[in-house]
Parts: structure tokens; sequence; C-alpha cells
């Protein structure tokens, strides 16, 4: 590759259901993906994002979405925040999301390819990575958070 080319990297492309990737425009929403293998997205969602095995859906998402997206793939961590549905990577065995912003994964070898990806899906967060451990920080922590008796 030449080097006065842009690289364009995975992160910057809409993922398919398959997880493979659509050359289109980043940023381009289109209607939902139906992959190959039969997992189709929630008829509302209107972007899919793919970060490694990171997915991220956007849309006016209720909870029979999520339990849809989580029924379509029995062996991945899927959560729901408002308007975003996350299919986290494949070594998240277990996720914990607090009010606050902060989640914590936890699984078996977070590999540099899948701390890579979570960090790419949260650039305005610090991601840290400690053995089976991953946290994912929030941008801003107000004292009261730490404390909030005091």
């Amino acid at each position: 590759m030449r080097a006065d080319r842009p690289r364009a990297t995975d992160a910057d492309r809409p993922a398919l259901g398959d997880a493979t990737q659509d050359r289109t425009a980043p940023g381009s929403a289109g209607p939902p993906a139906t992959a190959t293998s039969g997992v189709a997205w929630p008829p509302r969602t209107q972007d899919v994002r793919r970060f490694g095995t990171l997915i991220r859906l956007t849309g006016p998402f209720a909870d029979g979405d999520l339990a849809a997206v989580k029924a379509s793939l029995p062996g991945r961590q899927v959560t729901r925040d408002g308007g975003a549905i996350t299919v986290w990577p494949a070594a998240a065995r277990q996720v914990t999301a607090h009010r606050h912003g902060l989640v914590i994964l936890r699984g078996g070898a977070f590999d540099t390819w899948s701390v890579g990806a979570l960090r790419a899906a949260h650039p305005d967060q610090h991601v840290s990575h400690d053995g089976d451990t991953v946290t994912i920080w929030p941008t801003t922590v107000d004292p009261t958070q730490l404390h909030p008796g005091e």
C-alpha cells in the first residue's frame, strides 16, 4: 500500500449481519442487513457498525428488539443502552454496565484484536485491560458518583 493513500479500517465500515464488511461510506445508514447465517437485525435498526468483533446497532429499540438479537446470537453477550444495542466481543463472557457509564467485561482471553476493537468503539473513553478483565471508564466522573452519600 502506498503511504500517500489513506488506509480504511474495519471500524470505519458498517457491518453486515454475519460480520462481513460493507464497502459503503462510513456513516451511511441503510436497511437492516440479513446475514447468510440467518441473523437478521431488528426492523428498527437504522445503522450497524462493526469494530472488530464488537457490533453496535442504533435505532429506536424496544426490549423485544434486544431479546431478538440475544436469541439470534446465543453465544454472545448483548446489551441495550437506550438507542444502541451492542454485541460485545466474543471473548466477553460477562458484561456489567453501571448507570454512570462504567462497563466491566470479564471473560477468556481478551487478545489485542478484541481490546483494539473496544478502544475503537469507545474513542472518547479510557479502556484498560488486565488479564481476563477489560474496563471501559466513563468520560467524566463527578465526585458525587464516587461517594453518593457525601
